[in-house]
């Protein structure tokens, strides 16, 4: 396990800055971001699949649409909106919700609630101790100075509670909230990116090889089935152990950050 004061520290400060890309990659979702002329959308969903932690989530939303989720959120709230009427920030801050993002137009694709079965992986599967849905329950800290945690510390909060499926096929699939603290009360989208979950290559080892993505859920009343640009999720490779029941990942990067999993419990931990 992580040191007691690496985890501590990991929690006390929300998890660290890292992502399924590496820096280049980052930078690139990044600046895709920005061109959502001021509304959040696919681009902006896009980097948040690719995101591991709440910071980097917190960039993505930070970067193109943070001032119109700023106003929404305090419209809704102002209005009375409960968290389990999706129409309220279309009644009631209409103008507003309609600024925030970017129209809905007909999905040219359905859900796909089980991602994994339309991958039909044909290669030799994981070990069964990595099979299972697992939540994030901590990350190591890479340095910074106190320039960068202000510039990277946003108004727009991430709901972030993200998890890792790892199926006996040998597929993952990742999934973040994003619920009313960042897209307004009665707002919410799950973002998902899935893909190739790879010990094949290297011992010790797994490539994470995206393969497709979804932003999924109700936005201004409206239901939304929005796909994500897979070309952009990135290859990435990670030191693969287990250590007193928890998935240990470790990032094959200068920072080495480390990436603790704790195994869900009951009929949910059972893959699809």
């Amino acid at each position: 396990m992580l040191p007691r004061s690496l985890y501590s520290l990991a929690l006390a400060l929300l998890l660290s800055l890292v992502m399924l890309a590496p820096g280049g990659a980052r930078a690139q979702a990044a600046g895709a971001a920005k061109t959502a002329a001021g509304r959040c959308g696919a681009q902006n969903w896009t980097c948040v699949a690719l995101c591991v932690d709440r910071k980097c989530s917190n960039e993505c939303l930070a970067t193109g649409c943070e001032r119109t989720l700023a106003t929404l959120k305090k419209c809704t709230a102002q209005k009375g909106c409960p968290s389990d009427d999706p129409n309220c920030s279309e009644q009631r801050c209409r103008p507003l919700c309609q600024k925030s993002f970017e129209p809905a137009p007909p999905s040219p694709q359905k859900e796909q609630p089980d991602p994994c079965a339309s991958l039909a992986l044909k290669g030799p599967p994981p070990e069964d101790k990595y099979v299972g849905n697992w939540v994030l329950q901590a990350a190591s800290l890479p340095p910074r100075t106190e320039t960068d945690r202000v510039a990277s510390d946003p108004d727009v909060r991430a709901d972030f509670d993200l998890s890792l499926e790892v199926t006996p096929t040998g597929c993952f699939v990742l999934r973040t909230p994003l619920d009313d603290a960042t897209l307004g009360r009665g707002n919410s989208l799950e973002v998902r990116a899935w893909g190739i979950f790879d010990t094949t290559k290297r011992k010790h080892h797994v490539l994470l090889v995206g393969r497709g993505g979804q932003a999924v859920g109700a936005v201004c009343g409206d239901r939304r089935v929005i796909p994500l640009n897979h070309e952009k999720f990135n290859v990435t490779s990670y030191e693969l152990k287990m250590e007193d029941g928890f998935l240990i990942l470790t990032g094959e990067t200068a920072a080495k950050q480390v990436f603790q999993f704790e195994k869900q419990k009951g009929p949910e931990s059972v893959p699809r």
